[in-house]
């Protein structure tokens, strides 16, 4: 019986320690924790909500404050619901930014024009040798942003005939301003990138 009552308390003990674990990473912040991060007689600031897409894949939702010349705020990646902090200048809307995980140690870095509407700009790892691109705008709350199913920028085409009574096919592939073009003809594949 003894054994039963501390495997029950054991139980109770990690049900809770879950429970707390994921109310903690639930967190839903707003414009007054970003407005906190700032010293309270900080004048001319503006808080924003933002969404877009960082690698043009993960949404992330922002919430982001400047006084023009201080940048702080948060984001959080859908996929994930990670949420990481920032902290740098701003210069003529030209950010320069230090991004911080939960318990305040350095995981990234963020550089970008930011508009007041629109923000443009590429996310660096630590060690800042990968680079991605990270692209949000202006939204009234987190939930009304969609993201785009089909960029203008990638597409794909498939094009089949014969060239001299011989079936071939030829696949077009664009990637911003970078076009692959694979031609299948009998048993050959030709490729080119341009």
């Amino acid at each position: 019986m003894k054994k039963m009552e501390t495997y029950l308390i054991y139980c109770f003990i990690c049900a809770n320690m879950l429970f707390a674990g994921q109310l903690f990473s639930q967190t839903k912040y707003t414009k007054a924790d970003v407005r906190e991060m700032f010293p309270s007689n900080t004048k001319d600031l503006w808080i924003n909500y933002l969404s877009g897409t960082l690698d043009d894949k993960h949404v992330a939702d922002m919430i982001i404050g400047t006084d023009g010349h201080t940048c702080k705020g948060l984001y959080t990646m859908r996929s994930s619901n990670t949420t990481f902090f920032f902290d740098g200048e701003d210069r003529d809307h030209q950010l320069r930014l230090v991004e911080l995980t939960a318990n305040g140690r350095t995981s990234g870095f963020i550089y970008g024009n930011y508009d007041g509407e629109k923000f443009y700009g590429q996310w660096m790892n630590g060690d800042k040798n990968l680079s991605l691109p990270f692209q949000l705008r202006i939204v009234n709350s987190f939930d009304n942003y969609i993201p785009a199913k089909c960029h203008h920028s990638r597409w794909q085409r498939i094009f089949a005939g014969s060239i001299d009574d011989k079936p071939v096919r030829l696949h077009i592939q664009r990637d911003k301003q970078l076009y692959s073009m694979t031609l299948y003809e009998g048993g050959h594949k030709t490729k080119d990138v341009l």
